[in-house]
């Protein structure tokens, strides 16, 4: 009879070493960026606040998120500070240098964007819940992108 251990490790064994999934819900902490890189690109940043209570205590942790394309187009577009939103992606690295120092940052890139919840009157169109990802949808023809007159696809 094998141990516990032993049973881990031998299930490990058959297990990719090198997973890079996210998935993480939480608030924008700031209004999207949302900018043209190059003729073709879209890139879109925000940052997002997750909050876990735990033993009557609250901690708050802060990840900054990227996402491209038609994806980032739609979160500047709905998306605004405060909102919900669950992200699925990756972790990403990225390193510059800036007046001689070197600087690194370790941030999500996202493939999936899913809103959550209702927006206030005061905000942007609501999407009611959704999500956006850089596959798109199965009603876009061909892959065609949505354009800014046609309907978004239900969600």
């Amino acid at each position: 009879m094998r141990n516990k251990t032993q049973a881990i490790t031998r299930q490990g064994e058959n297990m990719p070493t090198n997973v890079n999934i996210v998935t993480i819900a939480g608030s924008l902490t700031r209004d999207p960026e949302v900018r043209n890189v190059g003729s073709d690109n879209v890139v879109c940043n925000f940052g997002l606040a997750i909050n876990k209570k735990y033993k009557g205590k609250e901690e708050t942790v802060f990840c900054d998120v990227e996402c491209w394309q038609r994806t980032a187009e739609l979160c500047g577009q709905y998306l605004t500070r405060g909102r919900n939103c669950l992200i699925e992606g990756e972790l990403a690295f990225s390193q510059w240098e800036k007046d001689g120092q070197k600087r690194s940052k370790l941030f999500i890139k996202a493939q999936r964007v899913h809103f959550i919840g209702g927006m206030d009157s005061n905000s942007k169109p609501d999407l009611q819940q959704g999500s956006v990802s850089n596959a798109m949808s199965q009603n876009d023809k061909a892959g065609e992108p949505i354009t800014d007159d046609e309907q978004l696809p239900p969600f």
